[in-house]
């Protein structure tokens, strides 16, 4: 329906600042001295999982024979990420323990 056009701009956006976003963050609660494994980490568990999205994407659009539905798989997952973000992580503390590392 037309819906979609409602939703493809903001997916477009989306994937406009939620990389950059993403490793902002991480680079900002990295401890000193650990950039390089920290970034490998993050790398191997992008790769990782990165599949997940396409595959869920694929098996909706099969299942239902409609692929206009299955295009909000990927707000789902960002917003699923945002909210674990938002419940588990600490960003004030995080980035005060940091700072005591950051001479190394």
């Amino acid at each position: 329906g037309p819906y979609v056009f409602a939703i493809v701009p903001f997916l477009g956006f989306a994937n406009g600042w939620v990389y950059p976003a993403q490793r902002n963050l991480l680079v900002a609660l990295i401890p000193g001295g650990c950039e390089a494994e920290m970034m490998g980490f993050f790398q191997f568990s992008a790769m990782s999982l990165s599949w997940a999205p396409s595959l869920v994407f694929l098996a909706m659009g099969e299942t239902t024979g409609e692929y206009r539905e299955a295009i909000l798989v990927c707000p789902i997952f960002w917003l699923g990420g945002l909210a674990v973000l938002y419940f588990c992580v600490d960003v004030d503390k995080g980035l005060e323990e940091v700072e005591a590392t950051l001479d190394k």
